[in-house]
């Protein structure tokens, strides 16, 4: 799948919807999917993408605008979001619904209202951490989207 059909993908699945109003709410709609790329200005990106991501298909490690993201490249469904500094969000759906609207740490308060209850702040520390962002890009590989709510 080259990038321009998984983020045709990306953007027309309803799993997505939630998590994509809320990396556009400052309005740049015109945002592309692009293949992940390391910097040493990126201390987040690098701690989602290469140190708990390291066994992770580099085909999910993708960027939205300044967040890096975690896309099944078969589903198209996102499962991992790396925001700000040091905030990153795992796309949970096995556990219970988070209840908490607000999430406050390195980078602030931030308002979750907006997403489902399945989307979970972790800090990426340790290997449970690691775990559960393998369990999310595995789930997110069982939620095809109907092709004809892609239409």
């Amino acid at each position: 799948m080259t990038t321009l059909d998984l983020d045709a993908l990306v953007r027309r699945h309803p799993a997505n919807a939630g998590i994509l109003a809320w990396i556009d709410r400052g309005g740049a709609s015109g945002w592309r999917l692009t293949p992940y790329q390391s910097s040493g200005f990126d201390e987040g990106g690098q701690m989602l993408m290469e140190v708990a991501g390291a066994r992770l298909p580099d085909a999910a490690k993708r960027t939205i605008g300044v967040h890096n993201v975690c896309v099944h490249p078969e589903t198209g469904v996102i499962y991992a979001v790396h925001h700000g500094r040091y905030t990153f969000l795992i796309r949970e759906p096995d556990a219970p619904p988070r209840t908490e609207r607000w999430l406050s740490g390195i980078d602030g308060d931030l308002d979750l209202a907006a997403l489902e209850g399945e989307w979970r702040p972790t800090w990426l520390e340790d290997q449970e951490d690691f775990d559960a962002l393998l369990a999310a890009h595995a789930a997110a590989g069982r939620r095809p989207a109907d092709l004809g709510e892609l239409s």
